[in-house]
């Protein structure tokens, strides 16, 4: 039979060709029409099927006789395409359409059963995929033993741990073993960045919710479960950004290192600080290996050829020109994501070339313009990453490094005397002692808090299918676990104050340190 024409026959007659619909979707029900078709064809008909859309599909399934053949086939496709997107209720209500047609019937009943099967929830099983062995097996026992201790206050918690060995197709083909043999409502986990997105996409596709334990943004989305429980670079510029603006700093600028983490944190440092009202005024990069001179000229419009009062200035001023130089600044606040020492020879460099930055001490207006010969400098606030955090930064950074703002956001459970910084992080550093025989990592420390976040949302999840009288099971558990996985927040934890974002990414409430000749020097952030 040639599918590419319209007209056809019915035992009565030649049929008006009009009376029959364009495209692929005529083709099939051509087909119909006809009566038979040779075998040989069917397969010719069933890639007609599947390559229409679900919109054609349902316009070919109007078009045709109920049961007559290919419409079953039409109705399977519909059917298949309800269990992809694990609408196990849509694919049952289509199992009427398909029953003329035993062989698709069995088909489609394994295809439900399967699914059903996979969305199947346990209220009281947590998964945990981490790298248990293999060169990152210190990093997943340090995690496991973090998490173990978070569940200890929990009553009914099922930890039921998997190995990824640190590779992402394991942590992949982990997703199904986990649902296939314990059921989990959530998953936590995993750590590395391709076995994140390797299983955040599997989790995804069954519908179950993930809590990753990854530093790695863009992988989360909240509309799918899939939210991340830890901090990142570009979590840590957010911060920044925001806690810029509530200290009173509107004309902001950001110089980081030239790779591909630093792109990303100069990024969300300036998304977010516009999104908060700021304007971001200037945006550079830095060779972060090799020498930045050039650049923290090119920050500051320090090009003779470019810059003409600089050109003058030189050419007057031939040996102690770049000294006495007193740049225009537009910014009030420059953020430095990078480590303590190259942080520390930005300051030098910015010192250099005659950059008034904040002490945190008063200023002396007059002292300053008699200094840059009668010329009112700029006056710009330093604000570093928490690799800024660091002894070293005072020895290398000296005096241009004082009054610059340091955040603390790495997840520390201890303070710089030794005490833990939260009734939290006591509880932490006392089980993790008596188990272990050492006080607990930040690695850990972040661990028990994302624990802890996950058994609030389960909580939280189960409470809204019992007040709503939803049975606490399958898709309706798994729904419930995501819907409060977006959104939920920890007070108090080992770390600062956290909540995920309507993103799914991990929010901290940041800590800021001044530093001093002496140290560091705790500071309220703004409001």
């Amino acid at each position: 039979m040639d599918l590419h024409v319209h007209a056809h026959v019915r035992a009565e007659g030649r049929v008006d060709e009009s009376a029959v619909p364009e495209g692929n979707i005529g083709r099939i029900v051509a087909v119909q029409r006809a009566r038979t078709v040779d075998p040989a064809h069917r397969a010719e008909v069933d890639a007609l099927i599947d390559g229409l859309s679900r919109n054609d599909l349902e316009r070919a399934r109007q078009a045709l006789d109920g049961h007559a053949w290919p419409a079953p086939r039409v109705a399977f496709r519909l059917l298949a395409l309800s269990v992809h997107v694990g609408d196990a209720k849509g694919a049952a209500a289509r199992l009427s359409d398909v029953s003329s047609d035993l062989v698709l019937l069995a088909r489609a009943r394994a295809l439900i059963a399967e699914l059903e099967a996979r969305q199947a929830a346990r209220p009281n099983v947590i998964g945990v995929l981490l790298p248990l062995s293999g060169r990152f097996a210190a990093i997943g026992r340090e995690i496991r033993a973090a998490i173990e201790i978070a569940a200890e206050d929990e009553q009914g918690i099922e930890l039921a741990f998997v190995d990824t060995k640190g590779d992402e197709h394991v942590a992949a083909e982990a997703v199904d073993e986990l649902v296939a043999k314990v059921q989990p409502a959530v998953v936590m986990g995993p750590v590395g960045e391709r076995e994140a997105a390797a299983a955040a996409a599997r989790a995804a596709a069954l519908r179950l919710p993930m809590a990753l334990l990854s530093p790695i943004s863009g992988i989360a989305d909240s509309a799918s479960g899939i939210v991340r429980l830890w901090g990142s670079g570009e979590g840590r510029a957010r911060a920044a950004a925001s806690v810029a603006v509530r200290l009173g700093f509107h004309d902001l600028a950001v110089f980081a290192p030239r790779d591909e983490q630093g792109r990303a944190e100069a990024e969300a440092f300036a998304r977010a600080a516009l999104a908060l009202g700021a304007r971001v005024v200037a945006r550079a990069t830095y060779d972060p290996t090799g020498s930045i001179e050039e650049d923290v000229k090119a920050l500051l419009g320090l090009d003779p050829s470019q810059n003409e009062r600089l050109r003058r200035h030189l050419a007057k001023n031939k040996k102690q020109g770049w000294k006495t130089f007193t740049p225009a600044v537009p910014f009030d606040l420059l953020f430095v994501p990078d480590s303590h020492d190259r942080a520390a020879l930005v300051a030098s460099f910015l010192s250099f070339f005659n950059v008034e930055l904040r002490t945190g001490d008063g200023v002396d207006w007059e002292f300053l313009r008699r200094k840059h010969g009668g010329r009112r400098p700029s006056m710009v606030q330093l604000l570093g990453s928490s690799g800024w955090h660091d002894p070293a930064l005072l020895v290398r950074g000296g005096t241009a490094v004082h009054g610059a703002l340091v955040l603390g956001l790495s997840c520390e459970p201890l303070d710089e005397l030794g005490e833990p910084v939260s009734d939290a992080a006591a509880l932490l550093v006392g089980r993790f002692n008596e188990r272990h025989g050492r006080a607990p990592s930040p690695i850990a420390a972040e661990a028990y808090d994302s624990a802890r976040m996950v058994f609030l949302a389960r909580k939280r999840a189960l409470a809204a299918l019992v007040e709503a009288g939803v049975k606490v099971e399958g898709p309706n558990l798994r729904h419930a676990m995501a819907r409060t996985l977006a959104g939920i927040s920890l007070e108090e934890g080992a770390c600062a104050r956290a909540q995920v974002d309507a993103q799914g990414e991990l929010l901290r409430a940041p800590s800021v340190f001044r530093v001093e000749r002496d140290g560091f020097l705790p500071q309220d952030p703004g409001n």
